[in-house]
């Protein structure tokens, strides 16, 4: 079972949450048993909070007791420039110390040495430590480690002044007053982490280390005109918190727009304009504690931003403003007659790719595939393009994702909406009757309308149970010569897939499930493939090998086209021997029949897999047929992006690269880019005679101006590399007789790329490929950090409330599908979801035992006395396994029952 987080549908309403406002945190732990280092200046004492409890935050709406005593201290304002001053004055004196007149050198060392004794003394070293039974207490988990920068507000309190963090997983602390009352208060401050530590004893004996942070009066980085963030109540006070780092917090009105207490934990859109006090809420963008705040959290967690600068709003803003001009190029090819359509999830509004579909007279196929002219609108040197490199991709999590570029574009201008006309590049490809490609397919940048919106579930209906399409996604009717290209789309996909089998592509069963969430919590939501995904995967792969080759091949003799592929290594022939190894050994551990094994000399992988899925005859049988290829997909390597085109292992190909989402990934801007430029001198070539050293002459300003940002590009290439753009908005006669001045301007430059020119190309893709390898990794801790959501909601009930544990929590039943020297995997029958175990979970129940692996690694041994359940874990092995505590970040289990 696959675990997939897909491109969620927009626009839904938020859930309504109406839990109760979360407890404060858990009382009773004392203070610090060792002081901080004595030889550091104005450390403080650290005490016990006068309402007695360290480190709880005090309810929402409850307003402080009034102090004992009239704190003594600045004004904050006044606090501030003091601050300023000190450090401006200790800055001058410590450059004047290093004059070449001694009296003048020794009189200003001895000044800046006292005015850093002054500056010291208005800091303070205050120890923070995480909040303890957050994630089952309030749903919401702690950070696993303090941040570098806490942001926060320090407050009298009688004797002494509070810091109070702003993120609510973080303990406040207390400071004697002879030091707070130098610091400002009521204002934003951010308290440094230092590298030390102190330990504080706990109740039942134990130690915990907290992180010494300075606070001084530097104030807090100023929040960003807009931003996405939580509110804080801090102390009673509301605030909101940037959720995306660096930490910056805002103060918020002191009721909601309706008059009410602003709830801690909600998502607020917000701007605060430059001079403002007090930050302008937009809109509430998920309720405090609901399901949807949570998924807001972890994407601040992830340094996932949803929000873009005011620089890139405003570039986005002028390119939809320019939208009319840029569908008026004549450079585009008119097609908006032929009846193209896209398929896509229910509720979709970022569309990447539309389809039009014909069949030759002599039996074969021309495939039209329409894909989003980002490349158009989004160029180097551009605030948008810098952000889009610095992205990666759209980022997508339960019922939220943070785009690339500005919905104004990724769903408006650049999207290839349904019923309005957009650019689009168009791969056009020509397949036989058996449906084998010939040839690579034609470059078109055109101008498309879409007919309809289709979903891939209407599809299926359709074409499996024939019931008719009553409208598209925008409620319009489907033409007639959009349903007649449905018979060609499934005639096509499914002869794309024998030839996907023939190529030896291993398909294992497949049922992804997705994360959804109602008002209260997440939960498994069944998102079995269906049939139209599955052809149209094959299309999609038809255009990504299509655009590969394209770019890899040219008809030009000493023209370097750089270029992005992605390829998948094929595992070493060991890997294939070891699996018919284990594949044999769980066969005969499990008492299946003869008819299970496989020999990797005699059989093709792929057609063992299509034969071990009609083997079961029960629900035995069909678990062990899912772990068997589960196992097959195991043995394979990562893909990745590289320079240099290679062999998909996966897909079985020689070529691969990733076109189709150029709105969700920079990888994809950049392939279009190249592509473009590369089409435009092989046509100009031909229209305007071009000679080979005349090509390459043009050819280095043109990629130059294409893939590079302005500034980076050599001052005397800069204005001819912006003048070369034009061959690719123009076209016929006048682009023959612009590219034959060009051309000549450029050979009297230079006869060809140079190799300065070619550093600052490759550093383009070089960046472009990195972005789009680490949001791959990006994405997959995205998640697995969502998965740690849905497990709390499906499993904290089994702790009964206490994240301690419950000796009655329910054993679950579930299959081990892998074991490794260091884990277990078990796939449980109920909920069908995967648990994975670390020798840290096993040792619960059996402490110190030492494991290893045994039968061709397919069982996790101990020798240990008392093992019980643990002493052989088998993959196969029916098996139970119970929640046993909540360490903060996530649930744990171990195994209590072993059927094997």
């Amino acid at each position: 079972m696959t675990l997939s987080i897909g491109r969620p549908p927009r626009g839904a309403p938020a859930a309504a949450q109406t839990s109760p406002p979360p407890p404060s945190s858990p009382a009773g732990a004392a203070g610090p048993t060792a002081a901080p280092n004595p030889s550091t200046a104005a450390v403080p004492t650290v005490t016990t909070r006068p309402d007695g409890v360290d480190g709880g935050r005090r309810p929402a709406g409850v307003s402080p007791p009034s102090p004992s005593t009239t704190p003594v201290g600045r004004t904050p304002a006044a606090a501030l420039v003091t601050e300023r001053a000190l450090s401006t004055a200790t800055a001058v004196a410590t450059a004047l110390s290093a004059s070449a007149d001694a009296a003048v050198a020794s009189t200003f060392s001895a000044a800046a040495g006292a005015l850093e004794r002054v500056r010291k003394a208005t800091s303070v070293e205050v120890p923070l430590r995480l909040a303890v039974a957050l994630a089952v207490t309030t749903g919401k988990g702690a950070p696993a480690r303090l941040p570098p920068d806490v942001p926060g507000v320090l407050k009298p309190r009688g004797d002494v002044f509070t810091f109070y963090p702003a993120d609510e997983a973080i303990q406040p602390f207390d400071v004697a007053a002879d030091v707070g009352r130098h610091l400002p208060v009521g204002v934003v401050l951010v308290a440094k982490a230092t590298k030390r530590s102190v330990e504080f004893a706990l109740p039942d004996g134990s130690a915990e280390k907290a992180t010494v942070y300075r606070l001084n009066g530097e104030p807090a980085p100023t929040p960003r005109a807009r931003f996405t963030g939580v509110v804080d109540l801090v102390f009673g006070e509301p605030f909101v918190r940037d959720l995306v780092p660096p930490p910056r917090l805002a103060r918020l009105p002191a009721t909601t727009a309706g008059g009410q207490n602003w709830e801690e934990g909600a998502i607020l859109n917000v701007s605060v304009p430059d001079g403002a006090a007090v930050a302008a809420v937009h809109a509430e963008v998920a309720h405090a504690r609901s399901p949807q705040a949570r998924t807001w959290a972890l994407a601040g967690a992830e340094r996932l931003d949803a929000t873009f600068s005011d620089r890139c709003q405003a570039e986005a803003a002028k390119l939809a403003a320019a939208q009319p001009a840029a569908l008026a190029e004549r450079s585009l090819v008119d097609l908006t007659a032929q009846p193209f359509f896209a398929i896509d999830n229910p509720g979709s509004t970022d569309i990447d790719q539309a389809m039009h579909l014909q069949r030759r007279p002599d039996g074969g196929y021309i495939v039209s595939y329409a894909l989003a002219d980002a490349s158009h609108y989004i160029k180097p040197g551009m605030a948008l393009f810098d952000e889009a490199m610095k992205r990666g991709a759209s980022y997508y999590l339960p019922g939220l994702s943070i785009p690339m570029l500005p919905e104004e574009l990724s769903e408006g201008a650049i999207s290839l909406n349904a019923h309005e006309d957009h650019r689009a590049l168009v791969l056009q490809l020509r397949l036989d009757k058996d449906g084998n490609v010939e040839g690579t397919p034609d470059v078109v940048r055109a101008k498309i309308r879409s007919q309809a919106q289709l979903t891939y579930g209407g599809v299926s209906t359709l074409l499996q149970d024939k019931k008719a399409i009553a409208a598209d996604e925008h409620g319009k009717a489907v033409p007639k010569v959009v349903l007649s290209q449905l018979s060609l789309f499934e005639e096509i996909g499914r002869k794309r897939i024998d030839k996907a089998r023939a190529r030896g592509v291993v398909d294992p069963e497949r049922r992804e499930m997705g994360i959804a969430f109602d008002h209260a919590q997440f939960f498994l939501a069944d998102r079995k493939a269906d049939y139209a995904s599955k052809l149209n995967a094959e299309l999609s792969i038809l255009a990504n090998v299509g655009g590969a080759e394209a770019l890899a091949q040219t008809r030009l003799d000493g023209i370097w086209v750089p270029g992005i592929f992605k390829t998948h290594e094929e595992p070493a022939p060991s890997a294939y021997a070891a699996l018919s190894r284990q594949v044999n050994v769980v066969v005969s551990r499990n008492g299946l029949s003869d008819a299970w094994r496989w020999d990797e000399r005699q059989e093709p992988l792929a057609a063992w897999v299509e034969r071990v899925k009609t083997l079961p005859t029960n629900a035995r049988e069909r678990s062990l047929s899912l772990v068997l290829q589960t196992a097959a997909v195991r043995i394979n390597v990562a893909s990745s992006y590289e320079r240099e085109p290679g062999a998909h292992s996966g897909l079985k190909v020689q070529a691969y690269g990733r076109f189709s989402a150029p709105m969700r990934e920079q990888v994809g801007v950049m392939s279009h880019a190249v592509l473009f430029a590369k089409d435009a001198i092989e046509q100009v070539v031909v229209d305007a005679r071009l000679s080979p050293a005349q090509a390459r002459a043009l050819w280095a300003p043109l990629l130059l101006g294409a893939t590079v940002p302005p500034g980076d590009i050599p001052e005397a290439r800069r204005a001819l590399a912006a003048s070369t753009q034009q061959l690719l908005s123009t076209s016929g006669a006048e682009r023959a007789a612009l590219a034959t001045r060009l051309a000549a301007e450029a050979a009297r430059q230079a006869p060809g790329l140079a190799a300065d020119e070619q550093k600052l190309v490759d550093a383009v893709f070089d960046r472009a490929m990195g972005a789009g390898n680490n949001s791959k990794i990006r994405q997959g801790q995205v998640e697995s950090a969502a998965l740690r959501l849905l497990f709390d909601d499906l499993f904290l009930s089994d702790l009964g409330g206490n994240s301690a544990g419950n000796p009655a929590a329910p054993r679950r039943a579930g299959v081990v599908t892998a074991v490794t020297p260091g884990k277990v995997y078990v796939q449980l029958h109920d909920p069908d979801v995967e648990v994975r175990l670390g020798l840290d979970d096993l040792r619960r129940l059996c402490p110190g035992a030492k494991f290893h692996l045994e039968e061709e690694g397919c069982a996790l041994v101990t020798d240990a006395a008392a093992a019980g359940p643990l002493s052989r874990l088998y993959v196969g092995a029916e098996v139970k396994v119970q929640a046993t505590h909540h360490d903060g970040e996530k649930l744990r289990f171990t195994i209590v029952e072993n059927g094997g």
